[in-house]
């Protein structure tokens, strides 16, 4: 996910279940990412067992 990000300069998200299957992946642009409403959500703020791992893209100076 790391490489891809550089490569592409977009920050990525992926929600990943508890037994490890991609629920949801989502591309953003340079410097932020949707985090679409996912089934399982406890509310606005809390996942029941899904974890939302979220990369950035390095600065380019």
């Amino acid at each position: 996910m790391a490489e891809l990000t550089g490569k592409i300069n977009r920050e990525i998200a992926v929600y990943i279940n508890r037994k490890g299957n991609v629920i949801d992946v989502s591309v953003g642009d340079s410097s932020t990412v949707s985090l679409p409403e996912v089934e399982g959500r406890r509310d606005s703020t809390h996942l029941l067992g899904i974890r939302c791992i979220h990369t950035h893209p390095t600065v380019r100076e």
